[in-house]
């Protein structure tokens, strides 16, 4: 077999900001080319290397990408196919129609590719009469239990209704009695009938907004869809909806009418768009659209999934009448009058009953989604089969771990997001950070996520999807060689990928009740640098302290007696051959300060240690509270040798200081006046964080408890406003310019945005100053974070050895 040829394009885009005189003379230099053929290359889209092996042709991009530029690998074949295929039939005569994308548009390949598969028929998964008989006997299973539910209920009221016409028939001859007999079940039966029959008739919410695919705006990605639809033997989707998260779906438009019609939508998540090829987005919607080509099957999956969606809002969704019905009995309690006492009787009764059906739904949902794993198991391997056909099952592997990525990514970049929101900063286009952001995983971050897709190799019965082993498995057992392989970015599918990023970023920002302007907003790399500082400034302080830095006790940079006479060298080498014990020591005293809110909350409530569940022996309130004692007084054994270890890095810090340039040394010193007075709050802070984990702990056992919160929680907050209010007044004092405040207290200031100067009650003060915490800590590790790298600095250019020496061979 002929091995496939490929060729390298240059797209005309740039994947970085940089000045493109230096990158004309680098291009000369590295392929010497004359300026007019550089200049020609630069100006549009260019075919730069045609007929070479894969391997030349992906070393080739690289290449391009280390110098800023986008290229990207094409099979020869498959390009020329799909430039040839036929265009788009002529449309009917319409005014207002954008004409399909050309060949000169950015795109343009990939898009005619996709619209090449109008030509196409894949072939479909057969479906033996064991399968259909199995997914019809698991939909029939499925369907009994609202049926039971309904009997269920049908019984209750029958028996309601028996029990008011024929009680008269076995009621005493006393009118208490009477009253008592009729009232009570009368009033219960009702509530309890009303309550069951009532989600039988209940409307589904409304569905999250999304912003819609205009199909004119977009019409060459819209007509793309339909062809891939008629491929794979489906009807497109009447409507396109947009959202800001890394997934895609498919779904019936109008529910059970669907089913009649066949109309549904297709939702497609930006960041998804804008961090796979083309090809992977491709194959994502050929999935999707799989699920729907084995109509049987989707139509039972339809029916299995809603009676499923309805079991378990019956099991575990919120009611408000339930609560209602709970907020009116707790209000009536203390009332003894006579009516009010039989109508408490007909709540808890009522209340009982309730519960009693939702535990009963519990165990239905249980045994539904047990009961429907297999089937929804089975479809996904269907699916799974076209997106292989499309995109090749050499592609499936990959495609899994970018999924995989761009959702850790995502998760990552919006925490990244709200910090930053901290400082009235919000990303302008999400989507792009996202796909930015995944895009820099190195290495090692791609192999932990191919290690998490292997955890789990294992189906249990009740899963509704197989384990990504099994699916990329089942996959490359095709040896589909694809149909669909343009390598470009799916974001040239669309003619205005950015305006519409952006559309939605911003309806995510509405939904999550941000209140912006456009002067809030900033580009990827502002939020995505505070990123990478924070982690480099996280290695930095991981390699300083080899391993041993922990939040907690924060590290005083006072060098005393004990390693005020030891030199640069000596203090590193003493701290290696100590290094296991200070970890240990370090440890040992972070987790003895996080048991100080376990503490507090057992002596507020007057509990033992072994009813709050605390690790370790049972201890009285007298011993919990010397505990207390001498963990915030720092009175425990392992306080002394820690001290030690924390002068000998005091006097190392020092002495790197010495040896800085003076311009470094006059910085360095402005970090450390800053990080003594972080550590001369530290006991503040201290009793801030035991106050505020007693404030958890609090609203741990309300949860627990209906909603009632223990005693003592006022007092709590009120301890908590008072400490915070302390904390910041005296940091008010210290000078900072490490960051937005001047002073370290304006600082913490800033991230209260909601903390008045005065006229706040403590409950509202401590609210507000919740955030003081996570502030404080966050500008200890800023301010040490730049100190270490300038000491680590200082060590390399004076050849001190480090803690962590590295290991040379040696040879006998």
């Amino acid at each position: 077999m002929q091995e496939a040829k490929f060729q390298v394009t240059l797209t005309g885009a740039r994947t970085r900001a940089q000045d493109e005189d230096t990158l004309r003379a680098q291009l000369q230099k590295r392929f010497r080319l004359t300026p007019e053929q550089v200049a020609r290359m630069l100006a549009d889209r260019q075919v730069v290397k045609r007929g070479i092996d894969e391997g030349t042709a992906r070393a080739l991009v690289k290449l391009f990408a280390d110098m800023g530029i986008e290229a990207i690998a094409e099979n020869v074949a498959a390009a020329a196919s799909a430039a040839a295929a036929a265009a788009p039939p002529p449309a009917k005569p319409a005014a207002a129609k954008p004409a399909p994308p050309s060949s000169a548009q950015p795109g343009a390949v990939a898009l005619d590719a996709l619209l090449a598969l109008r030509g196409q028929r894949l072939p479909r998964p057969r479906t033996g009469a064991l399968y259909l008989a199995a997914l019809l006997l698991v939909t029939l299973v499925c369907l009994t239990i609202p049926a039971f539910y309904i009997a269920l209920t049908g019984a209750i009221a029958y028996g309601w209704v028996w029990f008011l016409t024929h009680y008269h028939e076995f009621m005493p001859r006393n009118v208490y009695a009477i009253i008592f007999g009729y009232a009570v079940p009368g009033v219960m039966g009702a509530v309890l009938v009303v309550f069951l029959l009532r989600p039988l008739f209940l409307r589904r919410g409304k569905p999250p907004q999304n912003v819609r695919l205009d199909p004119q705006q977009e019409a060459g990605f819209v007509s793309g869809v339909h062809a891939l639809c008629r491929a794979i033997g489906v009807s497109p989707p009447r409507e396109i909806w947009l959202t800001h998260d890394a997934n895609a779906s498919v779904r019936y438009r109008t529910r059970w009418l669907s089913l009649l019609t066949g109309h549904k939508i297709l939702t497609i998540g930006m960041s998804l768009v804008g961090g796979l090829t083309a090809r992977q987005f491709i194959g994502v919607l050929a999935h999707e659209f799989g699920h729907f080509a084995q109509r049987a099957g989707m139509a039972c999956s339809f029916v299995v999934n809603s009676v499923n969606a309805w079991l378990e809002h019956r099991a575990y969704g919120f009611d408000s009448w339930e609560q209602t019905l709970e907020e009116w009995s707790d209000s009536r309690e203390g009332d003894e009058s006579a009516v009010t006492g039989v109508m408490m009787v007909c709540a808890v009764a009522t209340l009982f009953a309730i519960g009693l059906v939702r535990r009963l739904m519990r165990k239905l949902f249980d045994v539904s989604l047990r009961v429907s794993g297999y089937m929804s198991r089975q479809m996904e391997f269907d699916a799974d089969r076209y997106e292989a056909l499309l995109a090749g099952s050499s592609m499936f592997r990959t495609t899994a771990r970018n999924l995989r990525a761009l959702n850790h990514s995502f998760q990552e970049v919006n925490s990244a997001n709200i910090d930053a929101w901290r400082d009235q900063r919000l990303l302008r286009d999400l989507p792009d950070a996202v796909a930015a952001y995944a895009g820099e995983f190195d290495a090692q971050r791609l192999a932990d996520i191919d290690a998490e897709m292997a955890e789990h190799t294992t189906t249990r019965y009740w899963d509704s999807h197989p384990p990504d082993v099994e699916r990329v498995q089942n996959a490359e057992n095709q040896r589909s060689p694809g149909i669909y392989l343009i390598d470009e970015p799916a974001t040239r599918l669309f003619r205005d990928f950015g305006t519409w990023s952006r559309r939605v970023t911003g309806l995510f920002y509405r939904e999550q009740g941000v209140r912006y302007t456009p002067e809030n907003l900033c580009p990827r790399d502002e939020v995505l640098g505070r990123m990478r500082a924070a982690s480099d400034r996280d290695d930095q302080i991981e390699r300083y302290f080899n391993g041993q830095f922990h939040a907690w006790p924060v590290l005083p940079l006072k060098a005393g007696n004990f390693a005020g006479s030891l030199g640069w060298q000596q203090c590193i080498d003493e701290l290696r051959r100590r290094s296991p014990d200070i970890a240990k020591l370090w440890k040992i005293a972070q987790e003895a300060n996080s048991r100080r809110a376990l503490l507090l909350t057992a002596l507020r409530l007057q509990v033992s240690s072994k009813a709050l569940g605390m690790p370790g022996p049972d201890r009285t309130i007298a011993e919990m509270q010397t505990e207390l004692g001498n963990i915030a007084g720092r009175r425990l054994e392992f306080e002394k040798p820690l001290a030690d270890a924390f002068e000998l890095y005091a006097r190392r810090i020092a002495h790197a200081i010495e040896a800085l340039p003076e311009t470094q040394r006059a910085r360095a010193g402005q970090l450390v006046t800053v990080l003594k007075g972080i550590e001369s709050l530290a006991p503040l802070a201290a009793e801030l964080a035991q106050l505020a984990g007693a404030m958890r702990n609090f609203a741990t056992i309300a949860q627990n408890n209906e909603g009632k919160l223990p005693g003592g929680f006022e007092l709590l907050e009120k301890s908590f406003a008072d400490t915070a209010a302390e904390l910041i007044h005296k940091a008010d004092e210290m000078r900072q310019e490490l960051i937005a405040g001047d002073t370290v207290g304006g600082f913490l200031r800033s991230r209260c945005p909601q903390l008045a100067e005065a006229g706040m009650e403590p409950a509202e003060y401590a609210r507000a100053a919740w955030p003081v915490l996570e502030a404080y800590q966050f500008l200890y590790e800023l301010a040490l974070g730049d100190l270490v790298r300038l000491c680590a600095e200082a060590e390399t250019a004076h050849g001190i050895r480090p803690i962590k020496l590295a290991a040379t061979a040696t040879h006998p």
